[in-house]
């Protein structure tokens, strides 16, 4: 080599990808990232109940007060699922069963409810759903279980609510939200109820493709009867 030479670069080859980077380690990624953005979510939308609640603090009306605590465990119904989701490790589906045990355990906690006046009876199946059905359902569970904290037992009566969930032939399933209490005024009919819960309701139920059925007697009861949404490929 001549005096004063520089020795010649060698410039790097394609990476060579590790003989464990397979699709295995590619999937293994792809599900981190996927739990990553579940946790993200699940954060952004406690921050948003925690922001409800905060104003909540300063409303002195009864009605609007009780109207932003509606709104805040509606968002933090929400949340629960993707709470489920990054505790199962999935992507797209949750133990539906679980999440409403938990939803009902939140909702007694937040609504102070007496249980020992007011006894839970729960009556769940294991049943998977994906995302796109959970929440809307997560939903309807929340107005229905809310509505009779606040409304089937007045004035200290005691009673018993009761949650059924299970699944049925052909892919379908029966979720029950039944009470003892008062009972409904007959002049309320889910299908033309002004009530926003009620409203709400009807609404998901449209948007799962499910029924709504209410049955008056000694108490309350709405079943729902829908089926595991299927979405086409957009691409």
């Amino acid at each position: 080599m001549r005096k004063g030479s520089r020795t010649p670069r060698v410039l790097p080859g394609p990476a060579r990808r590790s003989p464990a980077a397979g699709p295995a380690t590619e999937a293994a990624q792809t599900d981190a990232s996927l739990r990553e953005i579940l946790h993200q979510i699940k954060n952004h939308l406690q921050v948003v109940a925690s922001l409800i609640g905060l104003q909540a603090e300063a409303v002195k009306d009864k009605a609007a007060l009780r109207l932003l605590k509606d709104s805040q465990n509606r968002v933090r119904a929400i949340s629960l699922v993707y709470e489920k989701l990054y505790q199962a490790g999935a992507a797209t589906r949750i133990d539906f069963a679980g999440y409403v045990q938990a939803l009902i355990i939140h909702l007694t906690h937040v609504m102070a409810t007496d249980l020992h006046r007011v006894r839970i009876r729960l009556d769940l199946q294991r049943s998977p759903l994906d995302i796109r059905t959970a929440v809307p359902c997560g939903l309807i569970v929340n107005e229905l279980v809310t509505n009779a904290l606040q409304h089937a037992f007045p004035r200290n009566r005691a009673g018993t609510l009761t949650v059924s969930l299970r699944p049925l032939a052909g892919g379908a399933f029966r979720l029950i939200v039944a009470d003892d209490g008062v009972g409904i005024p007959p002049r309320i009919e889910p299908q033309t109820a002004k009530t926003f819960g009620l409203q709400i309701v009807m609404m998901l139920t449209n948007q799962v493709e499910g029924t709504l059925a209410l049955k008056r007697g000694k108490g309350t009861r709405f079943a729902v009867v829908f089926r595991q949404l299927q979405y086409r490929s957009r691409i």
